[in-house]
């Protein structure tokens, strides 16, 4: 078979004067940059190319052309920060968007220059990755072969260093070979290969692709059932992640089911979706495929004129691809389609294009030659590039000298203005989030405040007037001198109770105020935590007495703490007292502190075996200024619930929280953590 001439692009040769301009002016600024290590690692520059580089990433198989443009802009300034891992992340995203939009010359172009640097860099998973994305370009060319010994390179390295990501590349890459090359079950084996590592990695992004691949091949099976499954679950994977290409891959697929399906009509409302979807995208090799079923649907639907449409596309838009599966489907298509209208010397000849792209595809030895012309003609061509750049720069290195000296300087201007406006920008943005961050911080503030003091005010016209009025009403009662001896003994009992509410109430009430009026950072220090606890249930030893209540306490005697020593005494005092509170006669206190398996963090623990709290109450138990959530304790005891929210408090100025597990009728436990 006679190779095709190749086409030449000069605009892969000629770069225009001002781009020749700006690749001198960065290389002169690598240069200087290399002289001055701090410029060389300037994190914010990294940074700003580690943003074009994540931003032009998004723009996979969505906006091909936005996806060149950011991943440029990150190559040239990566090249100038000598910054290795950005350099091979925007070759990468080139070698993409190339290939989205259909042009593989250029994307094998990317991909290679990838390979050289991480080769010479011997980052070994990017040299992997980089035979895998090679490979891919190869296959839209038709040159399964190339591809085929690109993969099991990748292969090779992939598992010798245990990259299971690259590897479900890989096996994706190999499905698709052997599914261009006919063999179905091996292309199935290769495809679920790499839907299961996808999956086990966490990743089903990938897998809109994989199960339409999937399904094609269990169409032409005539397995219906599991085509259709697979079909809508790529659709809805698709949609998932909003790729776009994807939904035009899935949307197309379904118009090829429901073609199968005898039913081209439906087909076409999908077919016409999958357009606009893809045509919104600039992405041309979902595309390709798409033109070939709407000419086949047409022509199911006996509307030759479109069907003719289509095809003639298809072909103009493959041979500028080189894309040689198309030019043999739509060159058959159009010698079919001429034949019916009896142009057969059209007919002739779009017969033999189907025949030679085919032999090209299909034929071991065709392909082989086809690769070595290539080859060569590359080589030659490289050569003669290399020869008339060299002599051009020879002839005119004066005066470009001369001429990139002013553009060079003209856009440092430029660029330093560009930076300095960007910054600006980026600094009133910064500053108008973090007003607005304040302003809400306030907001949250302000109202936590309020409803502080309607707390506050609430607690001092009940809690406080309650047991101050029924004292008063005692003590009017002892005046009136009509009490028996005995009434009077019962009465003195619910004086000394009265009295000691008020006192409780007033110690947590003045300790809260004082809390909140001076609400500063507290000095935090170590301390025994055996001390503290046993002065504290000391204090308590009465109160427990007078109810029956055991106290036990279990700690190591030499068990540190490093806290704030009077606020974690309040803390203690409280949960102590609230416990005390919800015991009835014969009950008893665990108090417990251990050091957690690191030796880092002490828990503190303090549980009853109480009359316990129910699940709804302890959802809301821990909440601060909110309306009080306060229970009558065994002996009648009212409480304020403010004791809970002294605990809540003086534990965040800790840096800690108090925890609860109760269960209604057997008992509470609360514990909160400090460091050791």
């Amino acid at each position: 078979m006679k190779s095709k001439k190749f086409n030449f692009n000069k605009k892969q040769v000629y770069y225009p004067i001002s781009f020749i301009l700006i690749q001198m002016f960065f290389v002169v600024s690598l240069a200087k940059n290399r002289t001055d290590p701090d410029k060389i690692h300037d994190v914010k520059d990294t940074n700003y190319v580690n943003r074009l580089i994540q931003q032009s990433s998004n723009l996979w198989s969505s906006k091909p052309d936005s996806l060149i443009l950011l991943a440029d802009q990150a190559l040239l300034l990566s090249i100038q920060l000598n910054y290795s891992k950005g350099e091979m992340s925007a070759l990468k995203n080139l070698g993409a968007g190339y290939y989205e939009k259909g042009d593989y010359l250029q994307s094998i172009f990317y991909y290679n220059r990838l390979l050289g640097r991480a080769d010479s860099l011997k980052d070994y998973k990017k040299q992997a990755e980089s035979y895998s994305h090679l490979a891919t370009s190869y296959i839209a060319l038709g040159d399964h072969s190339k591809a085929t010994q690109m993969l099991y390179q990748a292969l090779r390295i992939a598992e010798k260093y245990d990259l299971k990501l690259t590897s479900g590349h890989i096996f994706h890459n190999l499905g698709m070979v052997h599914h261009y090359q006919g063999k179905t079950d091996d292309a199935l084996n290769f495809y679920n290969k790499s839907k299961i590592i996808y999956e086990s990695l966490g990743d089903t992004s990938k897998s809109t692709f994989i199960l339409g691949n999937m399904a094609h091949l269990y169409l032409n099976k005539k397995d219906y059932k599991k085509a259709g499954d697979f079909y809508n679950f790529s659709l809805v994977l698709a949609e998932k992640y909003d790729n776009k290409k994807g939904k035009g891959n899935a949307l197309q697929s379904l118009g090829n089911f429901l073609v199968q399906q005898n039913m081209p009509l439906r087909a076409l409302d999908f077919y016409l979706k999958a357009k606009k979807i893809l045509e919104s995208t600039g992405e041309k090799t979902e595309y390709l495929r798409l033109l070939e079923n709407l000419s086949h649907c047409y022509i199911e639907l006996n509307d030759d004129k479109l069907a003719f449409k289509y095809a003639y596309e298809l072909y103009n838009l493959s041979v500028s691809q080189k894309q040689l599966y198309y030019i043999h489907t739509s060159a058959d298509l159009l010698s079919k389609w001429y034949e019916k209208n009896e142009e057969f010397k059209k007919a002739l000849s779009f017969l033999k294009q189907s025949k030679n792209a085919a032999d090209s595809l299909y034929n071991d030895e065709n392909k082989q030659n086809l690769v070595r012309l290539e080859e060569k003609y590359k080589y030659e061509k490289n050569e003669a590039i290399t020869e008339l750049v060299h002599t051009s720069q020879l002839e005119k290195k004066q005066k470009l000298l001369v001429v990139s000296s002013v553009v060079a300087v003209s856009l440092v201007i430029v660029a330093m203005l560009l930076i300095i406006n960007l910054r600006q920008r980026k600094r009133s943005h910064s500053e108008l989030i973090d007003s607005k961050e304040f302003i809400e911080k306030q907001n949250v503030s302000l109202e936590e405040a309020n409803s502080f003091k309607e707390h506050l005010l609430g607690v001092m016209t009940h809690d406080m007037r309650t047991p101050i009025s029924s004292l008063n009403n005692i003590l009017q009662l002892f005046d009136s001198n009509l009490l028996t001896s005995e009434e009077i003994q019962r009465l003195m009992l619910s004086c000394h109770r009265e009295i000691n509410e008020i006192v409780n109430l007033t110690d947590n009430l003045l300790l809260w105020i004082g809390a909140q009026i001076y609400n500063r950072d507290v000095e935090k220090v170590r301390f025994k935590l055996g001390d503290l606890l046993e002065d504290e249930i000391g204090l308590q030893q009465l109160n427990a007495s007078k109810k029956k209540i055991k106290i036990i306490l279990q700690i190591d005697e030499n068990l540190e703490a490093f806290a704030n020593k009077e606020s974690i005494t309040i803390v203690i005092r409280n949960l102590i007292n609230n416990s005390l509170k919800f015991c009835n006669p014969g009950d008893q206190i665990n108090i417990s502190a251990a050091l957690s398996k690191t030796d880092q963090v002490v828990t503190i623990r303090v549980a009853d075996t109480g009359v316990g709290m129910p699940k709804s109450l302890t959802e809301k138990l821990l909440k601060l200024n909110k309306r009080k959530l306060s229970r009558l304790g065994t002996n009648g005891e009212e409480g304020s619930g403010l004791g809970l929210q002294l605990c809540l408090y003086y534990l965040s100025l800790n840096g800690s929280e108090l925890c609860v597990e109760s269960t209604d009728g057997q008992g509470s436990k609360f514990w909160f953590e400090l460091p050791s």
